[in-house]
């Protein structure tokens, strides 16, 4: 366990920002950038925590720079009283070798441009990168795995969000897409440029 307050490659632990360690992931290879995220891990007790202070945070850029045959799962939390005027945001952390990561931005789904925002930079690079069969919604003490009703998944991401009312058709036809680049094992980059095509 590392003492120290501040990380040679990812700076200050008390204040470690999505948008910052999106920028340094660009400075490495895939390869590298896992090694460093798991020896962090490993250095502080199997914990780290992302803040992004935006509703649409560089989830994929993170994603796609991560091994994924090295993550574990993945688990999609509510958070309440985070925002007092917001019932709900969402966290989503990420199950490796040497522990967790957190990232935590305001993803809410407050109304119908908040939850497509869900949509575009949480659930559609999970997609991308298959890692949907890895999924969790923690609900309590309880986990429910992502199934293959694409329909069913995002009502019930919009219900842990304390918002369902915001539901849209759109959302099921934007994850089908990326279901389907999924599965040709692209990269993060390679996936979202398919999909710009597509949509």
């Amino acid at each position: 366990m590392s003492a120290a307050s501040s990380d040679f490659f990812f700076g200050d632990k008390k204040h470690l920002e999505l948008r910052s360690i999106c920028g340094l992931s660009d400075t490495v290879s895939d390869n590298h950038f896992s090694a460093q995220v798991n020896r962090y891990l490993a250095e502080n007790n199997g914990k780290m925590d992302i803040f992004c202070k935006t509703t649409h945070p560089q989830f994929s850029v993170l994603l796609g720079k991560l091994n994924r045959e090295q993550i574990g799962n993945l688990k999609i939390i509510a958070i309440k009283d985070r925002v007092p005027s917001i019932k709900a945001t969402l966290t989503c952390s990420i199950l490796l070798e040497q522990g967790i990561i957190n990232i935590i931005p305001l993803w809410c789904a407050c109304n119908k441009g908040r939850a497509e925002e869900i949509i575009s930079t949480l659930l559609i690079p999970i997609h991308l990168m298959n890692l949907q069969s890895r999924t969790f919604l923690k609900e309590g003490k309880n986990l429910v795995r992502l199934d293959n009703d694409l329909e069913h998944e995002v009502r019930s991401v919009l219900a842990l969000s304390l918002y369902p009312e915001n539901f849209s058709f759109k959302f099921v036809e934007l994850l089908k897409s990326a279901t389907q680049i999924g599965n040709r094992n692209l990269s993060m980059q390679d996936a979202l440029n398919k999909l710009m095509m597509r949509v």
